[in-house]
């Protein structure tokens, strides 16, 4: 966080990638991830996708680069090259509920909707039942199989769980 107060961006998210190599399901891991989204916050999308390119191009074994880069296509609504770059990141290692739910959202956004699926959706909201986005894509799942009153209940779950989430899944 130091690195990164004193604005040198590249220097914080390698010595965060550094750690998380060490062991990618520590405790600690879910932190990691979390202050390189806020490293992240003040780019534009454009510019993450460079910074993570650069990234995977120096080390075609970065796990978090590949997530990352996986979670800014999802954004931009290319649901294949997110599931690439995040299923990717989980064979390199990176297997926390976090990259889990998100490899099956993006999954589930290009048509791979039924099994493993289904179960990790399943799992990341039961794993983690106040994570407001596990349960908007769990709900996003329910509406698809035609269970609307379940579907129902988990937007209204996750909308309750973040106010940041806005509307977008309702």
């Amino acid at each position: 966080r130091a690195l990164e107060m004193l604005g040198q961006r590249s220097d914080a998210l390698a010595t965060l990638n550094q750690g998380l190599s060490l062991g990618y399901t520590s405790s600690s891991a879910q932190s990691s991830l979390d202050l390189i989204r806020e490293i992240d916050a003040g780019l534009n999308v454009a510019q993450i996708l460079i910074r993570y390119d650069r990234i995977i191009d120096g080390n075609p074994q970065d796990a978090v680069a590949y997530y990352f880069r996986g979670l800014v296509h999802l954004e931009r609504g290319d649901s294949n090259a997110a599931k690439l770059d995040i299923e990717k990141s989980f064979g390199l290692g990176l297997k926390l509920t976090e990259t889990s739910a998100n490899r099956a959202y993006a999954r589930f956004q290009d048509g791979h909707r039924a099994g493993e699926t289904r179960g990790d959706l399943v799992k990341a909201a039961s794993v983690a039942p106040d994570n407001a986005l596990f349960n908007a894509y769990l709900g996003e799942y329910q509406i698809w199989v035609g269970a609307y009153v379940v579907a129902l209940e988990q937007m209204a779950k996750a909308a309750t769980l973040g106010e940041n989430l806005g509307m977008a899944p309702l």
